[in-house]
């Protein structure tokens, strides 16, 4: 079965109306759906300048199989090693031009019945999003007459991150129940780093019912040898794909009119060493010769294959009258062709007679199957266009580019008009295009702005600002951030010597987007105010996507006070613009600042909304917004509605969707199951987050899985565990204590420091504690950060309580209380241990907040049955209460914590909270001291 890739309906827009990248990613949804390639041309028939293509302009021999020769000689011994290793992950048909390759693997898939996918990849797909693209558009073909997900028709943008663009391949491969295989052809010219890596990623990744082939003239950088190693890859190499002795001859047989002495053969077999392409061009020379003339012609059979192809065109090229050599020389610059173009380069009429007598001599390939368009042999086009530099040279070529040029541009091929108007002797026509490209708001154009688009000299580029603020952007889309600062530096100048304030404001809104994108914090601020300064108010979409910028910068920074209200207003602006989707995707960025300043109710309300979107574009947003609604369950201890929604925004296919998220949501999944008494899950939850962290190799993200794991080892009061966990952060240091991107970090040291100064029974790391956390309070009112100043709050409490400072304990806890009681507030409360269940007697008995502590406190105690002794004003704080005599008992006995819950029909948690109070109570630090002690006493 054959799959041929359809391309999706175009779009039209203006290129000096976008706004910003809002516009770019939400309305136009186009990076992905161009065909674009650039280079510089000097003297050579390649690809130039800015190729806007249209996607009804890709050409369908982009999909297409490769048409087999009449004359092709069947490769059975090698159409078998492809078919028996297509189970594998990866087969490399690696060898040089002239082999066969193509021919092969056409073979190969005219015989089988799985669903292929064919790309013939060309030097303009060297682009991440393009190659992305295509790949998309191809798998989504094989669901031409199949019902499949919403989101595999709409991208929001591309490249895709490899896990995204894996996991979207993925997804589309399960939903068939039959192995499928792409094909790229032609795959070294392929030499961006960034699809390389991509690929081996992919490779690594893809499920088992999708396989990869690849032709290439080199091997590509790619763990093969890894690979076959673990029999995931398999090699077809030059010395496979030699013809033998049998082929040659039946090769021979098949397309001469009379056969060769087997001499003969030998003797081709032995000069061609079964060079496929050197073969053929060897039939074109002898094949109406004579015995004689043949026998001359071997005498000339040079033994050096790096000259045989061309001393073979000069054979065949001499042979042609002068008007068939002009007509292939000409023609050569192009590099598909049909008759009308060549009509219009050679300014003849027989176009269509010569194309059909160079295909009769099998020097033009067809590029489909209706054969309107054609291409020379690399090889062949090569020996051509040395022969045009001869004939006429440098001048001569680029009036031939200029014709090229006009039949485009008349055919409304743009792109290739473009091309082809740099290589002509003037660029003022390249600049008329251009212009018509950036400004007609009648063309039906998708554009893609390619990194060698910057090759054009500055004083060409100065003429058009717009060009670059939106090629800019492309490069941003792209991520090709090495290559933006160029046209953003042209673009300034030129609005800068016209004194044009509003353009500038566009310059100063990508910088203030691609800085935060960057992660300079700091200067997106500066650039987007600077940009604010400059827009005009009349613009109310540009000036929301700045001001959204400045928002996100600020929340980045922990400045939550400062985010709310810039963020609310960009809403608004989007809103008044009426762009649905921005406004979609910043109420959806709303809510997490809300939860930061301990709205919680609110946060509530705007994740609910947004998790049951059903539009497609917000499906990264619907994911997160779970994740986030678990987190603030998860605090206000509704622990089965938290793991509901973390579950459902961490589905391990999402992973690829969430982003930086995912680490925040498994270390809330992992609190989650330790607290519901299921410390194995949790567990498993942490090892799950570390290999994730290790496949992605995000140290950021390892640091805060690491901060988790102490946590949680602390929780378990196993002290040691945790220091050796901290170990492992680097970067906690003093002159660091205030950076907002390392908070949960320093609160799972500053929890170490006060469980060290427990244990020890010193002042020093708990006062170092205290310290600390003042600064960090200050910080956290100022900002507005009123969920991190509970947990603050809480934290100075737990210290002051173990250093003996227990009403000044009480103060601090109180003013959490305040903080804490409107949003319901549990958990940072109740995960710090039994000193602030003791505060929060004494908080109780003096009527501070009565029902949050009541509730608060049976929280602490699942059961009940200690809280109705707290609430009776219990004065001996040191007497065990009975059920702390049962587990101490239990305990001395060798009982585990999980044996112990099962005897007493108890969570681990509430065990792990009765040894906790039982080792206070009794002022130790292990339970071997604590059964000494409580014999001693006589408690047990």
């Amino acid at each position: 079965m054959y799959i041929k890739a359809t391309a999706l309906p175009l779009m039209s827009f203006k290129l000096s109306k976008l706004r910003n990248i809002s516009e770019l990613i939400f309305n136009c949804n186009w990076l992905g759906k161009a065909k674009y390639s650039i280079n510089i041309l000097i003297s050579r028939p390649t690809y130039y300048i800015i190729d806007f293509m249209p996607d009804m302009m890709v050409l369908p021999t982009k999909y297409i199989i490769p048409p087999l020769p009449k004359d092709v000689i069947y490769r059975s011994r090698l159409i078998g090693k492809v078919d028996e290793n297509t189970q594998k992950k990866l087969i490399l048909v690696n060898a040089p031009p002239g082999y066969g390759k193509s021919t092969l693997l056409a073979q190969w898939a005219a015989q089988n019945q799985r669903p292929i996918i064919w790309l013939n990849l060309d030097e303009e797909d060297n682009n991440y999003a393009r190659f992305q693209w295509i790949v998309i558009e191809a798998m989504r073909s094989l669901f031409k007459d199949r019902q499949h997900p919403p989101e595999f028709d709409e991208l929001n943008t591309l490249p895709l991150s490899h896990t995204e663009f894996v996991g979207y391949c993925a997804k589309m491969i399960s939903f068939l129940d039959e192995d499928v295989v792409l094909v790229l052809d032609d795959f070294h010219v392929i030499t961006n780093s960034e699809i390389h890596d991509g690929m081996q990623y992919y490779l690594d990744h893809l499920l088992p019912n999708f396989h990869i082939i690849i032709s290439s003239r080199t091997v590509p950088p790619l763990s093969i040898q890894r690979m076959r190693v673990i029999r995931m890859a398999t090699e077809i190499t030059v010395e496979d794909l030699r013809l033998n002795r049998s082929e040659i001859e039946a090769f021979f047989q098949n397309s001469c009119a009379r056969c060769l002495s087997r001499d003969q053969l030998g003797e081709i077999e032995r000069r061609t060493e079964g060079w496929a392409a050197c073969l053929q061009l060897a039939l074109l020379s002898v094949k109406d010769l004579d015995l004689e003339q043949t026998q001359q012609f071997m005498s000339y059979f040079t033994s050096s294959n790096r000259f045989v192809s061309e001393y073979l065109l000069e054979e065949i090229y001499s042979r042609f009258p002068q008007e068939v050599r002009s007509f292939l020389t000409q023609t050569s610059i192009l590099r598909h062709l049909n008759a009308s173009l060549a009509d219009e380069v050679t300014q003849r009429k027989d176009g269509r007679k010569m194309i059909d007598l160079l295909q009769q001599a099998n020097l033009l390939l067809p590029l489909d199957n209706n054969r309107q368009w054609y291409r020379y042999t690399p090889i062949i086009s090569d020996f051509l266009f040395n022969m045009l530099e001869e004939e006429i040279g440098l001048e001569g070529i680029q009036e031939l580019h200029f014709r090229a040029s006009v039949w485009y541009e008349r055919a409304g091929i743009l792109s290739d008009a473009v091309n082809h108007a740099f290589a002509s002797p003037t660029t003022d026509r390249a600049g008329v295009l251009l212009n018509k490209i950036t400004e007609d708001t009648n063309l039906s154009e998708a554009f893609n702005w390619q990194t060698h688009f910057l090759k054009l000299p500055d004083e060409v580029l100065f003429s058009f600002p717009d060009a670059c603020i939106n090629c800019a952007w492309s490069l941003i889309l792209a991520k090709d951030l090495a290559a933006v600062e160029r046209p953003l530096w042209i673009a300034e100048k030129a609005w800068q010597i016209g004194e044009n304030r509003e353009e500038l404001g566009r310059v100063y809104h990508i910088k203030g987007f691609l800085s935060r994108y960057l992660g300079d914090l700091n200067a997106a601020i500066e650039h987007s105010q600077k940009a604010l300064e400059l827009l005009s108010e009349d613009e109310p979409h540009r000036r929301g996507g700045t001001m959204f910028t400045l928002a996100m910068a600020h929340f980045q920074l922990g400045r939550a006070a400062i985010a709310e209200p810039l963020l609310i207003q960009a809403r608004e602006l989007t809103r008044e613009h009426g762009d649905k989707y921005s406004e979609g995707l910043m109420t959806a960025s709303l809510p997490r600042i809300y939860h930061v300043m301990g709205k919680l109710s609110q946060a509530e309300g705007i994740f609910l909304q947004v998790s049951q979107s059903i539009d497609p574009k917000l499906y990264d947003q619907v994911l997160s917004a779970n994740i986030f609604l678990g987190a603030i369950y998860h605090e206000q201890n509704r622990l089965d509605l938290a793991e509901k929604h973390l579950l459902t925004g961490l589905n391990k296919e999402n992973y690829s969707k969430i982003g930086r998220y995912w680490p925040y949501g498994l270390v809330e999944l992992a609190m989650v199951y330790w607290e519901k008494g299921q410390p194995e899950k949790s567990a498993q939850v942490i090892d799950q987050a570390y290999m994730m962290v290790k496949q992605l190799d995000n140290k950021r993200d390892r640091y805060r899985i690491n901060a988790a794991e102490a946590r949680l080892a602390l929780l378990e009061g196993d002290l040691e565990a945790a220091q050796n966990i901290m170990a492992h952060i680097p970067g906690l240091k003093e002159e660091y204590l205030l950076d907002h991107k390392l908070y949960y970090e320093w609160t799972a040291q500053l929890r170490l420091w006060i469980a060290q100064g427990d244990q020890d029974q010193t002042a020093v790391k708990l006062n170092e504690a205290v310290n600390a956390l003042d600064l960090l309070l200050n910080k956290a009112v100022d900002e507005g950060r009123g969920r991190d100043e509970i947990e603050l709050l809480v934290l100075k409490a737990l210290a002051l309580w173990h250093l003996g400072e227990k009403q000044e304990g009480l103060k601090a806890l109180v003013s959490a209380l305040e903080k804490g009681e409107k949003e319901k507030f549990v958990r940072r409360f109740i995960n710090e241990g039994q000193p602030i269940a003791d505060l929060l007697v004494m908080a109780l008995k003096q009527n501070i907040y009565p029902a949050y502590v009541s509730e608060l406190l049976a929280a602490f105690y699942q059961h009940g049955e200690m809280i109705a002794e707290l609430e009776a004003g219990t004065d001996e704080e040191h007497l065990l209460s009975q059920r702390e005599v049962e587990v101490l008992k239990a305990i001395s006995e060798g009982y585990s914590t999980q044996e112990i819950a099962e005897m007493f029909v108890l969570s681990p948690y509430t065990v792990r909270t009765h040894v906790r109070n039982i080792f206070n109570k009794l002022e130790v630090h292990n339970r071997m001291q604590a059964v000494e002690i409580a014999r001693a006493q006589q408690l047990i």
